[in-house]
């Protein structure tokens, strides 16, 4: 009489090797399809990043780099020199109207981060008064000229 074919230990590893086999190819397909949303919602964050920045960005503070990049023609500076430099210049007066130093430097610092149009604003260093900052007036490609 032969034994029970539960009891026949020569098809049992065989079936748990297809089992586990299968199983292993079950995980492996999770794991993919878990590593490409993981890659999707990177690039959707990535894309809800692009689109915040684009919006953080006021038509008033083009307007107030305007005003620096006009009172400071080209020199480098720092928040205090832009207070200093209102007292003669009153466009810039009443464009840093309400604001210290540190307001200053924070709205410079948040403004940097994102490109402006015909400008660029940028950190050159820092010493003891503070961020030196210089505000450049970019000319238009030729591309962008024989565009208009």
């Amino acid at each position: 009489m032969s034994a029970p074919a539960y009891l026949n230990t020569h098809s049992r590893p065989r079936a748990r090797d297809t089992e586990l086999a299968e199983l292993r190819a079950t995980v492996a397909g999770l794991v993919a399809r878990e590593a490409a949303r993981a890659e999707e919602l990177a690039a959707l964050r990535g894309e809800v990043s692009a689109l915040k920045a684009a919006q953080y960005l006021r038509e008033s503070d083009h307007d107030w780099v305007t005003i620096i990049a006009g009172a400071m023609a080209g020199e480098s500076f720092t928040a205090q020199t832009l207070l200093e430099r209102a007292e003669q210049h009153r466009p810039l007066h009443l464009a840093l109207t309400g604001m210290n130093a540190r307001t200053i430097g924070a709205r410079l610092k948040r403004i940097a981060r994102h490109p402006l149009l015909g400008f660029t604003l940028t950190l050159d260093g820092r010493d003891s008064s503070g961020c030196i900052w210089s505000v450049s007036h970019l000319a238009p490609c030729d591309d962008d000229a024989a565009a208009l």
